[in-house]
């Protein structure tokens, strides 16, 4: 079997298996998310992700995220398994400068991948199969828009969603697509405020960013003169 065969069978198995993995407990669109941190991690050789992979025990991310929380407040660790990888991270982030990116991080990982999941990003994250990353998110992306019970919907804010918007915009969107939906939130200053969505291949940009944009295409056209002609 030629090599662009095997790569491209190697994907679709990791794609499709990830997604029988959270299809049975019905977090098809939350190991999108999970997916998409591992993918930015990996290719960014942050140390938070690559830790947990290679410790490839999904059960033991909550009780991290406590630990590693507990480290940033107080810098002490508890002396269990856990603690030791918590430990770990905190010692790389520390270097790194990004601790706080980490806590981010670890929390959001600890609520969306179950312990299938992370195993198997484990397998693929420590080996040598971690350059099919991109091309397994993208697959399974294609497989989740088709299959998933639940719609993945992407929302970028200059800030952090608060819980009232963030239930205001998941009412809307499961009323107006017909399905539950779970949101992948992204937080982007560069847009300076308003939110942009993305479901599949939809894009709907409602940025003052965006908005600026078009005002200043808008003044600065010649074909557009006083008259408004």
């Amino acid at each position: 079997m030629p090599a662009s065969r095997i790569v491209r069978r190697k994907v679709e198995i990791y794609a499709t298996t990830l997604f029988e993995f959270a299809s049975r407990v019905g977090t098809e669109a939350q190991a999108l998310d999970a997916l998409e941190r591992f993918v930015e991690s990996v290719s960014e050789v942050r140390s938070t992700v690559l830790v947990l992979a290679e410790l490839g025990k999904g059960n033991l991310l909550p009780e991290v995220a406590r630990d590693y929380e507990a480290s940033i407040e107080s810098g002490l660790f508890d002396a269990t398994e856990a603690g030791l990888v918590a430990k770990t991270l905190d010692a790389a982030e520390r270097n790194e400068h990004h601790e706080a990116r980490v806590r981010d991080d670890l929390n959001k990982l600890a609520a969306t991948m179950t312990d299938e999941v992370m195993q198997l990003l484990g397998v693929i994250g420590t080996g040598s199969d971690r350059r099919l990353l991109p091309m397994v998110l993208a697959k399974y992306k294609s497989v989740v828009d088709v299959k998933a019970a639940t719609v993945p919907v992407e929302v970028t804010t200059a800030m952090p969603l608060d819980e009232e918007l963030r239930a205001s915009i998941i009412r809307k969107m499961t009323s107006e697509l017909g399905k539950p939906v779970y949101l992948m939130e992204h937080v982007d200053p560069a847009i300076i405020g308003g939110l942009v969505l993305e479901m599949g291949d939809e894009l709907r940009d409602a940025s003052i960013r965006t908005q600026l944009e078009n005002m200043r295409q808008t003044l600065t056209n010649p074909s557009v003169g006083g008259d408004g002609k």
